[in-house]
């Protein structure tokens, strides 16, 4: 069941759903409209610096802390949402649901998804909360990090587990460098493959039309032709694919090595 604008009233007046700073004037027929106290701005300087205004540039994202305090029973849950004429401006705001036992000022985040600048400032009515009773009170209630926040905390509380996150992922792009690499290694090496082969079969086929050559000439200019395109192969699997093991390095180096002494002998 939703509560209405006299069944907040009345709990506010108690001490409940609103605790600090609740303003009849803010209820609407099912919800009550909150209003900036401050808006959070992440610098390098100051983590977390708060200000009364800002101009929100497009596309950019602040979290605000609402004037009024939130204290909501073990049977109620509340849950955030938009003002139509705050969306029409051009404003996102997103928010938790509020679990019954949540005693804490509200902090909420604003994106400006407009292609214009957007002043938010101390005092504005930035989004509604609907208060729902539940059917039973649950076996828990909220009692978290967050709760009794008064001033911005941002993910510090789960610091460890958003650097994990962070390191999971550094791990993943890693592996992702490391496979593209391979596969310009590949395609570069399957290129030199086909143009060496293509080549020589060339050179060979010329030869054999014109017969300018001996057996010997051909087989020095053959050896020296394979040399520079061993070498060009070499550079490729050694300088571009870095996962290659040390013995392959070797063997792929003493290639050229091998063809430059045989060159040699037959010269």
């Amino acid at each position: 069941m939703i509560l209405v604008d006299k069944n907040i009233k009345a709990m506010a007046d108690k001490g409940e759903l609103i605790c600090l700073n609740f303003n009849p004037d803010q209820l609407d027929p099912i919800s009550y409209d909150f209003v900036i106290d401050k808006v959070i701005l992440s610098e390098e300087e100051h983590p977390f610096k708060e200000t009364t205004s800002y101009d929100l540039r497009p596309n950019e994202i602040v979290y605000i802390r609402t004037k009024e305090k939130i204290k909501i029973p073990n049977n109620i849950v509340g849950r955030i949402y938009e003002k139509n004429s705050i969306m029409r401006t051009g404003l996102s705001v997103s928010g938790p649901h509020y679990q019954p036992g949540t005693e804490t000022f509200a902090f909420l985040r604003v994106h400006n998804i407009s292609s214009g600048t957007i002043r938010i400032k101390e005092g504005l009515r930035i989004a509604q909360i609907v208060f729902e009773e539940l059917t039973e009170t649950p076996f828990n209630t909220y009692n978290h990090v967050y709760q009794n926040e008064i001033s911005f905390q941002g993910y510090i509380p789960y610091a460890d587990q958003y650097n994990m996150y962070l390191e999971k992922m550094k791990k993943v792009n890693e592996k992702l460098e490391d496979n593209e690499t391979k596969i310009y290694a590949n395609i570069l090496t399957f290129m030199g493959i086909f143009v060496s082969i293509f080549s020589l079969i060339i050179f060979n086929f010329g030869v054999l039309v014109t017969r300018d050559y001996g057996v010997k000439e051909l087989i020095t200019i053959n050896a020296s032709l394979t040399l520079v395109l061993a070498t060009f192969m070499a550079m490729i699997l050694v300088c571009i694919n870095t996962s290659l093991n040390k013995k392959f390095v070797c063997f792929v180096i003493s290639i050229p090595i091998v063809l430059l002494i045989t060159s040699a002998l037959l010269s």
